[in-house]
């Protein structure tokens, strides 16, 4: 199972992305000289503008890679303080800590205390951020509802991963529960957003899905 995972996402590396760009309905001719040297002074501004995205692109893609990693990182230990408190509780066979003494086996009793960890961090970046940009934070107000209803999602979502711990172990669920999100993402790309294009790129996306259900059901036969 590990091994078709590593494959998985070796293979994701190389579907490329192309994010829609604004094109003008219409051109207008220049009816003057004035008018001309205005039009070719803009396609020069706009030429040295693709090319320094072209130069800043694999920059930028680093950044990308090292946010995602970053973020990986943290959210791979999302549930290492509660998992230690529920094996360090002293009952059940379970390792014994005394400060964690009696602390509660169930995993839906730490959702609560989880749930205002994330909402006091995520309110603490955003101070930080606000301060970092001198009280002129960027945010959309058509983000307001969606993001929401995102929050909801992810907060059933994250409940079940809460069960999903208990019943099939920190093991197993977590990377069951990793993979279903990166192929909800993938598809959302494609016929959503149509970020991934061209017949290369659903070749490749259709190998990672296959490796990815190979990989799943390899981790189900492990734990059976």
């Amino acid at each position: 199972g590990l091994c078709f995972a590593l494959f998985s996402l070796g293979t994701s590396f190389f579907v490329t992305v192309t994010p829609d760009k604004p094109v003008d309905d219409f051109t207008q001719l220049p009816s003057g000289p004035e008018e001309a040297m205005e039009a070719k002074t803009a396609d020069s501004i706009q030429n040295q503008d693709i090319e320094s995205d072209a130069e800043g692109e694999p920059k930028s893609k680093f950044k990308g890679i090292a946010a995602a990693v970053c973020a990986g990182f943290l959210f791979g230990n999302n549930f290492d303080p509660p998992t230690y408190i529920q094996q360090h509780n002293c009952s059940d066979g379970n390792k014994c800590v005394e400060h964690y003494r009696g602390a509660s086996s169930e995993p839906l009793d730490y959702v609560f205390a989880h749930f205002c960890g994330i909402i006091i961090m995520s309110m603490t970046i955003f101070l930080a951020y606000s301060m970092i940009m001198k009280n002129k934070p960027w945010v959309s107000s058509e983000l307001c509802a969606p993001a929401f209803l995102s929050g909801c999602m992810w907060a059933l979502g994250q409940v079940g991963w809460f069960i999903a711990n208990g019943i099939l172990g920190y093991t197993v669920a977590f990377p069951l529960a990793v993979i279903g999100p990166g192929l909800v993402g993938s598809l959302w790309s494609v016929f959503f957003f149509k970020e991934i294009r061209g017949t290369r790129n659903y070749l490749l996306l259709v190998g990672v899905f296959t490796l990815s259900i190979i990989c799943a059901i390899c981790i189900v036969l492990s734990k059976a």
